[in-house]
């Protein structure tokens, strides 16, 4: 991850120059990342200008998780570390212990 973010794709094939490993979609053209937990395939539905980004919205078409990686349905931190970027070359990652599962219905967070 760290390596990805500091080349720009316009000038670096990342796949070719980290060795990514990829895979066949089932729904669109694009291929996705073979060792990935999860992957979205998706279309694009609107593109917007803002500033200078632009945001993308899309439709989730299928979805894929690594069975080991996943309890039920969702990524399950004992199995996968996730990775936070917080800035200037720091990470942090998850553990299943800061875990917090907020109620459905907002107006009860002020309980």
């Amino acid at each position: 991850i760290h390596r990805c973010g500091r080349v720009s794709g316009r000038d670096t094939d990342k796949v070719r120059a980290f060795d990514i490993p990829l895979e066949e979609s089932v729904r669109i053209g694009c291929p996705t990342i073979a060792t990935a937990y999860a992957a979205y395939e998706c279309v694009l539905r609107h593109r917007y200008p803002v500033g200078d980004h632009d945001w993308f919205v899309g439709e989730v078409v299928a979805i894929h998780a690594d069975d080991e990686a996943t309890r039920e349905g969702l990524l399950d931190p004992d199995q996968v570390d996730f990775p936070l970027y917080l800035g200037r070359n720091t990470y942090l990652t998850t553990d299943s212990a800061t875990r917090i599962v907020l109620p459905d219905d907002p107006d009860r967070l002020r309980e």
